[in-house]
């Protein structure tokens, strides 16, 4: 069902001090114990937009941790919320936050990573 679709998965939380991860890339596979992913991770706890600035992987910036793009798999249980993206995002571009806590994909549609009131689920 979502096979080659772009989607924005964001896992549950383990415990309410955890850092948020969110996952933004392509469905390779999906069973029915979890889903696999080609995509980029990012990390991110309550000091997201501390300043405007390019993210880079495998380094905080801007509060956020970007991964580089791999495939991962994810348990079901581990998935929060799946929202899938258009067909057309590039979702394997360069990544920004700004001192609001917007972060975002540099592509055509400006896809939200996550924003300042997201930071805190």
């Amino acid at each position: 069902m979502l096979k080659n679709k772009i989607v924005r998965v964001r896992w549950v939380k383990s415990y309410p001090t955890a850092h948020n991860h969110i996952a933004i890339g392509s469905v390779i596979a999906e069973t029915d114990n979890y889903l696999v992913l080609h995509c980029k991770a990012y990390h991110f706890g309550d000091h997201v937009g501390v300043k405007k600035a390019k993210l880079c992987p495998g380094k905080y910036v801007g509060g956020i941790m970007e991964s580089a793009a791999t495939t991962r798999i994810v348990p079901w249980h581990r998935i929060e919320v799946i929202n899938e993206l258009s067909p057309t995002t590039d979702w394997d571009c360069n990544a920004f936050v700004d001192e609001s806590g917007f972060c975002w994909l540099d592509n055509d549609h400006k896809t939200m990573i996550t924003r300042a009131s997201e930071r805190s689920e």
